[in-house]
């Protein structure tokens, strides 16, 4: 008995550390599901979401973003990922004048995966893993002119990792500018944005140890740019995780009526997808899908998303 429970504990720690490497080539590190991301519409534009992250997803990306959303928004999103894996995103945000709210819900898992003796045998047990960020954030517009204004926002995530019968825990913040200069001629607006997340975050084990898994802090540099001439719009992420090397985030969205084609570079690794809006009983809907290259499966990730506003 011994022997299987080191046995199933390896297992399951190597499931981790898969989960958490993949998409990053200098391996594993707590926290490392939050690249994700929340929602179709991120993932199609390469996670270069920081300098327009105006709707639900703005906890994730840059609280600040906040400030741009206009009443309220739900959003949901599905995708299934390696290893029968699901990630999953929950969010909504209301702008309370002069402070818009915003909440999120991320979590990657898999549960009822069976435990096997070390004859190879199913002992009819089952575990599962998970990992979950609740977010809580808020944006406010500082400083509003005709030709330019500048937004700042902060949050606080409860990240939690669960595994076999242990879990862990912790608290981190997030910190967030974004500077908005109205264009007359060529460019409708420039965003620039800066992002700073995960700041003093610690997850601490309820193992006898009590072992510590330190969260790396992220630095995020963002520019997106409006046409005037065409419904076109370009995105750029430069992002920065703690002892890691920079990654670049690309994407790329054409909006043609009501289809919103979209695409991208997640450091490097394709991404596309496109976007459908309407109006559903006075409400703005759109539902959303994305598709990214993954490193660990020849099959990608499908993303799966909507968004109601009201």
């Amino acid at each position: 008995m011994k022997r299987l429970s080191i046995g199933l504990t390896g297992l399951a720690l190597l499931i981790a550390v898969t989960t958490v490497s993949a998409g990053d080539e200098s391996g594993g590190y707590a926290g490392s599901f939050l690249s994700f991301g929340a929602g179709a519409r991120a993932a199609a534009l390469g996670q270069a979401y920081s300098a327009c992250a105006n709707d639900a997803s703005a906890p994730l990306f840059n609280p600040a973003g906040l400030a741009h959303s206009a009443g309220g928004e739900i959003a949901a999103t599905y995708a299934l990922v390696f290893q029968d894996r699901t990630v999953s995103y929950l969010g909504g945000s209301y702008a309370f004048q002069p402070v818009t709210i915003g909440a999120g819900w991320l979590r990657l898992g898999i549960s009822d995966m069976d435990v096997w003796s070390d004859l190879g045998q199913p002992t009819g047990e089952t575990f599962s893993d998970a990992e979950s960020a609740f977010m809580l954030a808020a944006g406010k517009t500082v400083v509003s002119g005709p030709k330019y204004s500048l937004s700042v926002g902060a949050g606080f995530k409860y990240l939690r990792h669960t595994l076999w019968n242990n879990a862990a825990d912790g608290l981190g913040f997030d910190f967030g500018v974004l500077g908005t200069i109205h264009m007359t001629s060529v460019l409708k607006h420039i965003n620039v944005a800066a992002v700073v997340q995960n700041v003093g975050a610690t997850m601490t084990w309820d193992t006898e140890s009590e072992h510590e898994d330190e969260v790396p802090m992220t630095m995020r540099f963002g520019v997106a740019l409006a046409s005037a001439s065409c419904p076109a719009d370009l995105m750029c992420d430069i992002e920065k995780i703690e002892d890691r090397d920079a990654r670049l985030h690309l994407g790329a969205q054409y909006t043609w009526e009501k289809i919103a084609f979209r695409a991208g570079l997640n450091d490097d690794e394709f991404t596309a997808g496109a976007g459908f809006s309407f109006v559903l009983s006075q409400h703005d809907l759109a539902v959303d899908y994305a598709f990214t290259d993954d490193d660990i499966s020849s099959d990608g990730i499908h993303y799966f998303s909507f968004r109601l506003a009201f």
